[in-house]
């Protein structure tokens, strides 16, 4: 969920590839991803993000973006209705 919010204020994401976060975080366009225990290339990418605003701006519209059209309540109480069999 900390993902999720953070794309939905509009901030850029370095996260892991564990479970679900690659589902969330597309790789380059809405944030960065390393793998679980690299502490070398976490760093890297936050101290990447730290230099390039540009990067940095592109990151928090898109995540900001994705975040609204996909993880709304509404959009998330539809799904849960049809997976109950209320929904369309």
């Amino acid at each position: 969920m900390a993902i999720l919010e953070a794309m939905a204020h509009a901030l850029p994401v370095v996260a892991t590839r564990h479970a679900g976060i690659p589902e969330s975080v597309q790789e380059t366009k809405t944030g960065l991803l390393v793998d679980e225990s690299d502490i070398v290339s976490m760093a890297e990418h936050i101290v990447t993000l730290a230099r390039d605003e540009a990067l940095r701006r592109s990151m928090k519209l898109a995540g900001w973006q994705i975040a609204r059209e996909n993880f709304t309540w509404e959009r998330e109480r539809e799904e849960l209705l049809k997976v109950l069999g209320f929904g369309e």
